[in-house]
């Protein structure tokens, strides 16, 4: 492929904390594909690091991009809290804090966690 010049800017990965240039493979149309095995994927307060790849032409202008095994945030799960009206459970401040506590840990909404 096609050598940089030393010093040479890519305007479109500035402010990216991101590393390319960790793996490198030329492209049929003159151009390169180079990966980032380092960039992260944030799943709620999981990180993970799945790598990212783009590919650029000989300009070095962004074609596409690419993340093999970038995959969606599997949040969704079901919840369901079963309470008697036994009054077995006192004090009953204290276990709608600690369920409070519990519950606010998750992302609830539709497409994510249902709480019932």
């Amino acid at each position: 492929c096609p050598r940089c010049p030393q010093g040479a800017e890519v305007p479109w990965l500035s402010g990216s904390t991101g590393r390319l240039g960790m793996t490198l493979a030329d492209s049929k149309d003159g151009g390169f594909v180079a990966c980032a095995p380092l960039w992260s994927q944030e799943c709620g307060t999981s990180v993970f690091s799945p790598g990212r790849c783009v590919q650029l032409d000989e300009e070095l202008q962004l074609v596409g991009t690419m993340a093999p095994t970038a995959q969606r945030c599997s949040t969704f799960m079901d919840i369901v809290v079963v309470l008697d009206g036994s009054n077995s459970i006192y004090p009953w401040e204290e276990v709608q804090a600690f369920l409070g506590n519990i519950l606010g840990r998750f992302f609830i909404g539709p497409g994510q966690t249902q709480v019932g």
